[in-house]
């Protein structure tokens, strides 16, 4: 061949039959000066009737360089296979680079493939393409898996190093066009130039790591795209890219991550449910992140995001975690098992939009909980089971808090929290009801179990903001060790009607409407301060008044309400009071 001819064929010829034409270091050594290894453009394939391989073999040390400057093609049934030799497509203008709808298997050796973003590395071009990293370094700026419609690349890196400092890795890259990665070894780099990984962004992508090591600016799993993290490490890092992790796209479809094992590290942001739907499901393994969003919308569009994160076992801990960030977003997470640890900043569970979480399992360490963070916006958390334990930093959890301090709204959301079954939560500082929430509801039932350190208050006189408990079973201490913990009902409803309520010190003293009625469970307080002249129960009997005549002022019902008549004279305990 020379580099004179505008293209070299090993295809399809005479006598039919699988042919396999080595290059090895006789071949090199004998042409280190006509440089008839260097040529414009390759061609590999064979017929249905037999498969044509182009076999590079170094096997004395002696040099075996193959220098294509433009385009290598291998087609169908047509292999190229590499062995402790050295290849370098060189192309950086258009209809060159690396187009594969046979197989090319890189054993041992180099490979470089110094393409542009028009002339990338294509494996599935119009047909079936295959690659295989067994061992050796291959250099290349961008790799696409899976290009027209009908393709299907497979990419598999067993062993090795890739360096992709270019543009990245595309995998499944049009519509009707479908690639698959498997990563069971090796090194894939995609730092030094600020490329990424997409996987399913119009076609149809998946991609699973089992081994190896993995760096990425970034990796965006599209409404076609599938990725599982079985095994490994992976470290992800956005390089200025907007997201980290971003799972969606602009679709009725949605995009998914699986991990069942492994480590990884995502620095920088990961949306789960970015314009469209997206969910990530954690089995087992460690996630180290560092703000994880689910429902958000980047789009102009405007197409809202719905995002699922389920973590059912393994370690995942986050700096922060925000659900519902963008108007009509839907965020949710399910904690069935393993543990999450958000400990670094604030978990807003209904930040713009609406937000849930729900605890059926699992261990739950949080820095401060808000639910319902701005106007219009809509939080609930339900913990059926499992721990949530809010002590770390400001150990605060608020059901309906104001806006201001995450968009310049006024006015705040609404916020609903459920503890029931075999939930628990612990918390230094509970408030159900924060400055300008219309109403926000604090359930406790069944088996529940809430213990506040601290402090918790119900509704807030100063903001109009009404809070409402209502204990039906379950238990909920408001007790520390010195004895002086607080639970104080400003504005709203504290209904005791099951369960067991044990409270260092009991606080009705409001100037608005907070109301405190017992009507059922047991009830232990270690200090009550009322106000005399107000009705902590809400029966229109003055607490003065019935405690100076032996009734409960925190309870409505029977000899203690307003219709009670303990003396039996005939005479309501309203009529002895307007008497």
């Amino acid at each position: 061949p020379s580099l004179g001819n505008a293209i070299n064929f090993v295809t399809g010829g005479f006598p039919i039959g699988p042919r396999v034409i080595t290059i090895d270091s006789a071949t090199g050594a004998s042409n280190l000066i006509n440089g008839c290894l260097t040529i414009s453009n390759l061609t590999i394939g064979g017929t249905s009737f037999a498969t044509d391989t182009l076999f590079l073999n170094n096997t004395s040390g002696t040099p075996v360089n193959l220098n294509v400057v433009n385009a290598l093609t291998v087609s169908s049934h047509g292999i190229l296979s590499i062995t402790n030799a050295f290849v370098h497509v060189s192309t950086l203008g258009l209809n060159g680079g690396i187009f594969d709808d046979g197989a090319i298997v890189l054993n041992n050796g180099t490979l470089i493939t110094h393409t542009s973003i028009v002339s990338p590395v294509v494996i599935g071009y119009n047909g079936t393409g295959q690659m295989t990293m067994q061992a050796g370094f291959w250099q290349t700026y961008a790799i696409i898996v899976g290009f027209f419609p009908g393709s299907h690349g497979t990419l598999t890196i067993a062993g090795g190093t890739v360096d992709d400092g270019g543009n990245g890795l595309a995998v499944g890259n049009w519509e009707g066009g479908a690639g698959t990665v498997w990563f069971t070894g090796g090194q894939l780099i995609q730092t030094n130039g600020g490329g990424g990984t997409g996987i399913g962004n119009t076609g149809v992508g998946q991609m699973t790591m089992s081994n190896g090591t993995w760096q990425s600016a970034g990796v965006g799993v599209g409404p076609q795209g599938t990725l599982t993290i079985a095994g490994g490490t992976s470290m992800l890092d956005a390089h200025g890219f907007a997201y980290t992790m971003a799972i969606g796209g602009l679709s009725t479809n949605g995009g998914t991550i699986w991990m069942t094992g492994g480590q990884m590290l995502s620095l920088g942001d990961i949306s789960i449910g970015l314009s469209g739907p997206g969910q990530m499901t954690v089995s087992n393994g460690m996630w180290q992140a560092d703000f994880v969003i689910a429902g958000d919308d980047d789009s102009e569009a405007g197409l809202p995001g719905t995002g699922t994160l389920t973590l059912a076992g393994g370690s995942n801990i986050f700096s922060s975690l925000h659900l519902g960030v963008i108007s009509n977003c839907l965020g949710t997470v399910w904690l069935t098992g393993g543990s999450l640890t958000v400990t670094n900043d604030k978990t807003y569970i209904g930040q713009i939009s609406a937000g849930r979480i729900t605890i059926s399992n699992g261990t739950w360490l949080a820095d401060e909980i808000d639910v319902g963070a701005s106007i219009r916006s809509f939080g609930t958390p339900t913990v059926s089971g499992g721990q949530v334990v809010v002590t770390n930093g400001v150990g605060r959890i608020v059901v309906g808090v104001a806006g201001s301090d995450v968009i310049p709204l006024s006015g705040s959301g609404q916020g609903r929290m459920f503890v029931g079954s075999a939930g628990s939560v612990v918390t230094r500082l509970l408030d159900v009801g924060s400055d300008d929430s219309p109403r926000d509801d604090l359930a406790i039932g069944s088996s529940g179990l809430v213990t506040v350190l601290s402090r918790m208050t119900v509704g807030d006189c100063t903001s109009n903001a009404l809070g409402t408990v209502v204990m039906t079973g379950g238990k909920l201490y408001v007790t520390n060790a010195a004895h002086d913990a607080v639970l104080e009902v400003r504005n709203g409803f504290f209904l005791l009607d099951g369960g067991t309520l044990v409270v260092d010190k009991l606080v009705v003293t409001n100037t608005c409407y907070g109301v405190f009625d017992h009507s059922g469970g047991g009830l232990s307080i270690g200090t009550l301060v009322l106000d005399p002249n107000g009705d902590a129960d809400g029966d229109g009997l003055p607490n003065g008044w019935e405690q100076a005549h032996g009734l409960d002022p925190l309870s409505s019902i029977g000899n203690n309400g307003a219709d009670g008549d303990p003396d039996r004279d005939g005479y309501t305990n309203y009529q002895e009071y307007l008497a």
